[in-house]
């Protein structure tokens, strides 16, 4: 039994090591082999350890149900899809595999200095990004005054790595609040105003609001104090208001026009605003004919749908509601906010729940911040897949698994 034990921790140290790895090259291996190596690993690792174990290693989470709910929906969708294959490989890559991680880190770690090793793991990988981003931007000539040149993925684009950056920094945040050493908040501080500026020179407008939420909505999770509250969220109203003012307006409207229209002849010609209004209206008048009846999970069923329109643009509905209600029926997107309403209960009473546990505070009051301000963002944009979603899933059940654990757990 004590080389089992021990061997068990060999494999629970293994497991940490591959999720912290897989968190380092999500957002630079997109579909290469080392992602797909270090999913692997750590999915092989688990399963090494539940053997071992003559168990499952599978924590009660609370989000059984609307998983259960939103797996329907999408098996429903098959039956209307508009090329199974790609419904298949969507559930594979999108669903089931994503699911699979958030379990992985809900269930396996428990201790403090597991949780940690993948904050500073988080916040240095997101430091060495920031820093090869910037320094790509300025030697393509980048400028504070125009988007002619966006910092950004290699392989990605600015899109992307604004979005990485709106998942990343909420977490910043909440280590700078509750970790108590000096030492430490200087080097978040710095981390975050890495993060805040590469974020700035990415130019996505729609990350911007994002994560100028998730900061806004700071304020309701420090103390019970309602005027401190509003003092704080006055601040911060105000802080973000001179910052707006002192942007050029040529960055904030990408030298578009300012005139919204909802006809169709002015796609691509007005501004990106207009386009995604036609976008979402052509969506919505489809819905209105086909409310339950999905054209099949994954964007390039969404393409499919809408191919007749010949149009560039109508590729996808760049938001996330939009275009999840499109492939797999109003049903799809009632279970997915179904997900995301269970997910800010758990991780806001985890946090209200945390006392003097300040991991449990890092990890479930940085998921609260980050999923309020990952889809604000994705109402202007679709990133709630591929890497992006895949990190959104892991961190969100460390957060349910340090939710979830007793004090004989924190041992550091």
């Amino acid at each position: 039994m004590r080389n089992i034990d021990s061997f068990s921790r060999q494999l629970q140290s293994a497991m940490l090591a591959a999720l912290a790895g897989l968190i380092v090259v999500l957002p630079i291996a997109h579909t290469n082999a080392l992602r797909s190596v270090a999913m692997i690993s750590v999915l092989v690792l688990w399963f090494l350890r539940m053997r071992l174990q003559g168990k499952m290693i599978i924590a009660r989470t609370r989000l059984e149900i609307p998983l259960l709910l939103f797996l329907l929906t999408i098996l429903l969708s098959l039956f209307s899809s508009l090329k199974l294959s790609t419904s298949l490989n969507e559930l594979r890559g999108e669903f089931i595999i994503p699911v699979a991680l958030f379990y992985l880190a809900a269930s396996n770690f428990r201790q403090d200095k597991h949780y940690r090793f993948l904050f500073w793991t988080l916040c240095l990988a997101a430091s060495g990004i920031c820093a090869v981003a910037l320094g790509n931007f300025f030697l393509q000539g980048g400028r504070l005054n125009s988007y002619a040149v966006r910092a950004g993925f290699p392989h990605q684009g600015f899109g992307a790595l604004a979005q990485y950056l709106v998942i990343v920094i909420p977490y910043s945040l909440m280590g700078m609040v509750w970790l108590p050493g000096r030492r430490e908040k200087i080097v978040l501080a710095l981390i975050l105003a890495l993060q805040l500026f590469t974020l700035y020179v990415t130019y996505t407008r729609g990350s911007w609001v994002g994560a100028a939420l998730a900061v806004f909505m700071m304020p309701l999770l420090l103390g019970d104090n309602l005027r401190r509250k509003l003092i704080l969220l006055g601040i911060c109203c105000l802080l973000g208001l001179l910052v707006a003012l002192c942007i050029p307006e040529e960055v904030i409207w990408h030298g578009e026009s300012k005139e919204l229209s909802l006809d169709e002849a002015q796609l691509e010609k007005k501004n990106t605003a207009t386009n995604r209004l036609i976008m979402w209206k052509t969506a919505a008048e489809y819905l209105s004919k086909h409310p339950f009846t999905g054209a099949g999970f994954g964007k390039a069923n969404y393409r499919r749908r809408f191919a007749g329109k010949q149009v560039a643009g109508y590729e996808q509905a760049h938001n996330t509601f939009v275009n999840l209600a499109v492939q797999l029926g109003l049903q799809g997107l009632l279970a997915l906010l179904f997900i995301l309403y269970r997910l800010l209960g758990l991780t806001w009473r985890g946090y209200k729940q945390g006392g003097a546990d300040r991991w449990r505070r890092i990890f479930c009051g940085g998921s609260w911040l980050m999923i309020w301000g990952f889809f604000a963002g994705n109402q202007f944009a679709e990133f709630f897949i591929d890497d992006t979603a895949l990190l959104f899933w892991i961190l969100c059940g460390l957060s349910l698994g340090i939710a979830g654990r007793d004090g004989a757990d924190e041992g550091a």
